[in-house]
């Protein structure tokens, strides 16, 4: 068996390793404040993304490695999508219009590549030789992704036969669309403070949004067009179109830390990375 790597990222000058996280499910149709553990599994339990409205891919490690796991919500059962001996896959995303999924993967010699996971078991190495780390699939064959380099990450649209586009420098892992627009958001890093920021496909304009309270690395959309972000136990929203400011949003019990964010295709289950 594999051995569990550190999963080491530079960002920005700071190191950031694995550590014991679970993830949790909180359903957004109810006024439900205690998140369900759904990991239950000691280690590293992270990275999670909705494949569909009832099942969730997330990174999880078992027997000393790191593979992808798909959750069925329904029946509360897990299927393990990879048992790649020779590294440890992260970050998993649904590839549009397919069945199959991207993730990371850090090989045991230390190379770091996106590759393309199908229901066989079969993988295909994408955009070589980019040592991408974070990745959001714009289309089927569009990705938006951040790639390292040197000490830093920098954000890229990458394309099928195209050579890819610098979009902008020293950007963090949250990428997203934001909703009921063609923007995409990122956070860039200036000055160091971590700024929330658009971009725009037809115009190539890039935006600066909201500037986050420190530490904060992760947010979501809601179907509304409102982001959302966690500090510790709480939630907090952030409206654009009004002029309120960030504000309390929810306050969940039994976790901690919370980190990552996913939002189901419906926007009614939240998926979060936390501690007990």
């Amino acid at each position: 068996m594999k051995n569990i790597f550190l999963y080491l990222l530079l960002l920005g000058g700071l190191v950031f390793a694995q550590n014991s996280t679970e993830i949790y499910l909180l359903d957004l149709s109810t006024d439900r404040t205690t998140p369900t553990n759904i990991s239950q599994n000691p280690g590293y339990d992270n990275q999670p993304s909705f494949w569909d409205n009832e099942d969730l891919l997330y990174t999880r490690s078992r027997d000393g490695q790191t593979d992808i796991v798909r959750y069925k919500i329904n029946s509360k059962k897990l299927e393990w999508q990879t048992n790649t001996l020779q590294g440890s896959e992260y970050s998993p995303l649904r590839i549009p219009q397919s069945e199959a999924f991207s993730a990371i993967r850090l090989d045991t010699t230390g190379l770091q590549r996106l590759y393309r996971y199908t229901a066989d078991g079969k993988d295909e190495l994408l955009f070589s030789p980019l040592k991408i780390g974070y990745q959001r699939w714009i289309s089927a064959s569009t990705l938006l992704c951040t790639v390292l380099v040197e000490d830093h990450m920098n954000l890229m649209l990458v394309k099928t036969d195209n050579p890819p586009l610098l979009l902008a420098k020293m950007v963090g892992r949250s990428l997203h669309r934001i909703p009921n627009t063609e923007q995409l958001s990122f956070i860039q890093q200036k000055e160091g403070e971590n700024v929330l920021s658009s971009y725009d496909p037809k115009t190539k304009v890039i935006q600066p949004l909201l500037p986050l309270p420190a530490g904060v690395q992760d947010v979501a959309w809601l179907a509304t067009g409102t982001l959302i972000f966690g500090q510790g136990n709480t939630l907090y929203q952030w409206n654009p179109n009004t002029s309120t400011g960030i504000q309390v949003w929810k306050k969940l019990e039994g976790i901690n830390n919370i980190s990552r964010l996913a939002l189901s295709p419906s926007r009614k289950l939240l998926a979060l990375v936390g501690e007990e």
